[in-house]
Formats: structure tokens, sequence, C-alpha cells
């Protein structure tokens, strides 16, 4: 077999593996799952690493109510971490943690360098909130759909 040959086959076989992992990654997803007595409001942070963007993103408000399983992402980001921030109505209860980082208080959010003083410098509106740490797991790193389960 010529050599031309074989580097055509490789990159047809590089290819469609492409296309399989890109079409996975496309389905994968990650759920908060609320097993508390009343509804929750979370934010959630996850590090990016694409061509675009490299770094740490909060995003929420996300509403979730007793018993519901909720879709928040509809990507399961790569890494072995994520972080929530939880509370009932009005912060009258709050499941926090020991990561500092970025929320808009009162409006839905998504923040880009969200573990950096510069950004709430630039947006005096965001605020510090502490989140909790979520590891996934090294088995767990690509799985397609991670669920947070929340209970207290």
């Amino acid at each position: 077999m010529s050599r031309k040959l074989k580097f055509t086959k490789m990159k047809v076989i590089l290819l469609t593996l492409t296309l399989i992992l890109t079409s996975f990654v496309a389905k994968s997803q990650v759920f908060f799952n609320n097993s508390y007595d009343e509804p929750v409001w979370v934010a959630l942070a996850y590090y990016r690493d694409t061509k675009e963007y490299k770094g740490w993103v909060t995003k929420g408000w996300f509403k979730i109510a007793p018993g519901e399983k909720k879709e928040i992402l509809s990507f399961n980001p790569m890494g072995q971490y994520l972080y929530y921030y939880a509370q009932t109505k009005d912060a009258k209860k709050k499941f926090e943690g020991k990561t500092s980082l970025l929320v808009h208080p009162t409006d839905a959010f998504t923040i880009k360098n969200a573990d950096k003083e510069y950004v709430q410098k630039e947006k005096p509106a965001y605020k510090w909130y502490k989140f909790r740490e979520v590891n996934k797991g090294a088995k767990d790193i690509v799985k397609l759909k991670y669920t947070i389960d929340f209970k207290y």
C-alpha cells in the first residue's frame, strides 16, 4: 500500500472519530436534582477551554422545585470539578461552600472570568458568593450526562 493511500485512510479514520465524538458531546448535559423540601435557585460554575475562551464561568439563576431534576447546562464541561451555590427564596437559607466566585445577586447571568477581581471592579453589581465543590471523579470527566444531587 502506498504511503499516500495510508495517509488518506488515516485522515478518514480521524475524521470519522471526530464526528462521532462531536455527536456525543453535543448530547451531553448537566442536571441538578433537588431533594430539598423547598424550591432552590442555583448558580453553577464550570471551567471552559475552547478556541474562543479559557477560564471559569458562572451561570444562574436556575429555579428548581422540590423533587425536580432539571437540566442546567446543555453540555457537560470537561474537567473533574464543577461548583454550585444554591439558596431558597430571598436567600433565607444558603447552601454555600468555600470557593469564592462572582454572581449577579438578583438577575440571570453568565459571567466569564468569574474568579477574577477585575471583573467585579468593572461590574460592581456582581457579588462574591461561596460555591460548593463537586468532584466528578476521574471516571466521570467524559461522562455524557452528569447529575448533581442536592440533598439537605
